[in-house]
């Protein structure tokens, strides 16, 4: 609650802390967050893919709108959404990150390289995007 309060003075987002799961992941782990289900992050570094849609809507600890009556309305209040969550890489060179088997609009390939004083190529089955 300290770190977010000094992060977002004022923001009533900052008591969610005693509310949501805390999750810790380790470099390399994969997270599925269902449609609906509130999640922040709170420190470190993250990719975030969604499935194509307008509707974010956020609850706290942003300075942008925050549209309490929809997410009200939306939320599940399931308690059993981080059983089976969590999801570690497949693979050695190309490194799968898929969600559960029901999402098949994404899923994240991280690709090693190792090293890169040479030339090195790997042909990926889909469109992508490098970062």
């Amino acid at each position: 609650f300290i770190r977010t309060n000094t992060q977002f003075p004022g923001d009533i987002g900052c008591w969610m802390v005693y509310f949501m799961n805390l999750l810790q992941m380790t470099p390399g782990e994969g997270l599925f967050m269902a449609p609906n289900e509130p999640h922040a992050y709170i420190s470190g570094d993250c990719v975030e893919i969604m499935a194509a849609s307008d509707n974010v809507v956020r609850a706290g600890l942003t300075p942008k709108f925050k549209d309490v009556d929809t997410l009200l309305n939306m939320l599940t209040y399931k308690t059993d959404v981080l059983r089976g969550v969590k999801y570690g890489p497949s693979g050695t060179v190309v490194t799968d990150y898929t969600p559960p088997s029901f999402i098949d609009e994404f899923k994240m390939q991280g690709v090693t390289l190792g090293d890169v004083t040479g030339s090195k190529s790997v042909r990926l089955a889909n469109s992508s995007v490098g970062m």
